[in-house]
């Protein structure tokens, strides 16, 4: 449970230093609402927890993703932060939304996806996967934690955010 809420949470090894966090959370809302909020991504900031800031460029022919300047908090007592540019690939036809680490430091490879379930009871099933391979400065325990606690937290920032109509 986090902020009320059910999440499903799973934590994969995928090689010594990879892993594959996936969660999901049911949402009383339609894709719509949710997808207006993981898509805002200026508003970011405010609605998720550890995001710092994002400074965000759209490509305005359409042909390419957004690019997202990001800096993020991995840990407040640390006071470490990671710093990324990720290119965000929207697919609103498929409620899918793809981020891809371009460049940046606090991640090797970092490769993350929303997507949007809508369910006949009017519900809407969130799901978040990242792969990602922590820097080797960050200590990969401290990173597997941090992950644990941000993912649902995240999930359930949004759930929230979308109920409000943000």
């Amino acid at each position: 449970m986090e902020g009320g809420h059910r999440i499903d949470f799973l934590m994969e090894s995928l090689h010594l230093t990879k892993r594959r966090c996936s969660g999901g959370i049911s949402v009383r809302a339609p894709p719509e609402a949710i997808w207006k909020i993981i898509t805002a991504y200026e508003r970011m900031p405010d609605v998720i927890p550890n995001i710092i800031s994002n400074i965000v460029t759209r490509d305005e022919t359409g042909l390419r993703g957004v690019r997202i300047d990001q800096e993020a908090l991995l840990s407040r007592k640390m006071n470490l932060r990671t710093s990324m540019t990720l290119e965000a690939v929207e697919e609103p036809n498929r409620w899918t939304l793809a981020l891809h680490r371009i460049s940046g430091h606090g991640f090797l490879s970092f490769e993350g996806r929303y997507q949007l379930q809508p369910r006949a009871d009017g519900t809407t099933y969130l799901s978040y996967v990242v792969e990602l391979v922590p820097c080797p400065i960050f200590p990969l325990p401290l990173v597997e934690r941090k992950i644990r606690k941000e993912v649902p937290k995240m999930l359930s920032a949004v759930a929230d955010a979308a109920l409000a109509g943000l």
